[in-house]
């Protein structure tokens, strides 16, 4: 991070970068961590910029993106370990506030390359510029991904400067507008990686969250635009939790939480590489208009945080693949499970064997957590009842995070409230390996009747044999049903109700 700030090119670099707004300089760290915090200034009431600093540093987020140089910024960062990204608003050749500076984009942008190059600092500092999704003119399915007819030629040779340049292409991703713009053929689990199964097929390519899709309809544009071998960085991404259609604190939390854990994964057509990503933004920003605007913060300006998220880097989740847990609560909330289940065959046997020991060490560890249950103040919040079961299982996830989850060695812990909705395979390893562990015959959750058998059989075999077109989804009913798309698909809505063209000035 230091490397640029203490080259003799800095005031000028500074200048370059300042005057055109839209480029970036991405300086490089230990890159270990995929998730940033975009820091906005828009406000009257925000903390000082040390005070900024210090809630990164404590939050452990280690990226940073800023929208110009600000000399007060990159000085308080010196020696944080924080990464920092320099990029402005973008720039599209069809929106009538930018489209002026469209010409200019790419002399800019090989220019301030070929500065960075002539200072031998083109490992260290990438410069790039930033698009949104409504230069995506095809969009569904994701493997039919291409960029508008009418910004091709603005594009493409950008594009054929990244690829020599070997530089990422940014991009600001958010679902929410997709979803708020087309509510009827979007449901709102599929934009808040909530949807429990398969939502739309593409070829050998199951699409669970509209994020993924969007995603993969970017890298199937470029592909078309010959930039298949661009890596992209999502600059922004976002879920406002106040002052417009559904936003609220619980989507914004759920859309936050889920987004930190899947951009480590990859996606359906680019598996396994994880996404550097950016989430919008650091704190609520009181100059912003409209009203939604204002309330894209995770923390509030008194530095509270809306809602817990964990920037840790890898999770304990993540990086003990041979072990996975479920701790299942029981209805009533009073009782705490320990259940078990291995992620690799043929490690059934060893991973319970080691699962059982570390539950009688860690005895003092389930009382401490059962009172903590008990006394959850997600759980004995008004309004709680009005929340799913998922939501409550997030909320008291994070909650529990530090004290309890943090303090397990080798082991992926999960709270679940009940088993509603997350499948008979969830459901039966449950089942299986606690009555395993604690020699308790009956079931941990009773059998359907009967009549309920026959009901749930025909509810299967009614979602099973539907197939229907992406535009027939209601937003009720859409997440949990698959589409098919073999022979016919409507665009997927990318940004009816597009992003704003200037998230910060």
């Amino acid at each position: 991070m230091a490397t640029f700030f203490e080259t003799s090119n800095r005031s000028l670099m500074a200048t370059i970068v300042f005057l055109m707004g839209f480029l970036m300089a991405n300086l490089a760290t230990t890159g270990a961590q995929s998730v940033g915090v975009c820091y906005g200034m828009l406000g009257n009431n925000l903390p000082s910029v040390q005070e900024v600093i210090s809630l990164y540093k404590s939050n452990n987020i280690k990226r940073m993106r800023i929208y110009d140089p600000n000399q007060a910024v990159l000085q308080a960062l010196r020696g944080s370990n924080i990464e920092v990204m320099i990029v402005g608003n973008e720039v599209s050749p069809v929106n009538g506030g930018t489209s002026g500076l469209a010409q200019f984009v790419l002399p800019a942008l090989v220019n301030v390359f070929n500065a960075v190059r002539s200072a031998g600092l083109q490992d260290q500092i990438k410069v790039s510029i930033a698009i949104d999704m409504t230069l995506i003119g095809t969009s569904y399915p994701p493997s039919q991904g291409a960029f508008r007819g009418d910004v091709r030629s603005y594009l493409d040779p950008i594009i054929g400067h990244l690829v020599y340049a070997k530089t990422p292409l940014l991009a600001n991703v958010y679902t929410y507008f997709s979803y708020a713009g087309n509510p009827r053929d979007i449901s709102l689990p599929y934009a808040l990686f909530t949807s429990p199964s398969v939502v739309a097929w593409d070829g050998s390519n199951g699409y669970q969250n509209l994020f993924d899709a969007m995603m993969d309809s970017l890298y199937s544009a470029l592909e078309r635009a010959w930039g298949g071998s661009l890596e992209v960085v999502v600059s922004e991404s976002g879920w406002p939790s106040a002052g417009g259609f559904a936003t609220s604190f619980d989507n914004a939390r759920t859309y936050y939480s889920n987004l930190i854990r899947h951009v480590k994964g990859g996606t359906p057509k680019r598996p396994g590489r994880a996404i550097e990503t950016y989430l919008f933004a650091m704190f609520n920003e009181n100059q912003k208009q409209p009203e939604l605007e204002k309330n894209f913060g995770l923390f509030f300006p008194n530095k509270q945080p809306k809602f817990p998220l964990n920037f840790g880097g890898e999770r304990l989740w993540d990086v003990t693949a041979e072990y996975n847990a479920t701790i299942s609560l029981s209805s009533d909330i009073k009782g705490i499970v320990f259940t078990w289940r291995s992620s690799k065959v043929g490690k059934t046997k060893e991973v319970l064997h080691s699962v059982a020991s570390g539950i009688r060490v860690q005895e003092e560890l389930k009382k401490t957590t059962l009172t903590m249950v008990e006394q959850s103040k997600v759980l004995n919040t008004p309004g709680a009842e009005k929340q799913t079961k998922r939501e409550l299982f997030d909320a008291l996830r994070q909650e529990l995070e530090t004290p309890v989850l943090e303090q397990a060695s080798k082991s992926v812990w999960e709270l679940i409230l009940d088993n509603n909705g997350l499948g008979k395979e969830i459901t039966e390893t449950v089942e299986r390996v606690f009555c395993r562990l604690s020699g308790r015959e009956p079931p941990l959750f009773p059998p359907l009747s009967i009549e309920g058998q026959a009901k749930k059989e025909q509810e299967n075999l009614t979602l099973s044999s539907k197939k229907r077109n992406f535009s027939e989804m209601s937003v009720d009913g859409g997440a949990d049903e698959t589409i098919d798309v073999s022979s016919s698909y409507p665009a997927m809505p990318v940004d009816h109700n597009p992003v704003p063209s200037s998230r910060q000035t």
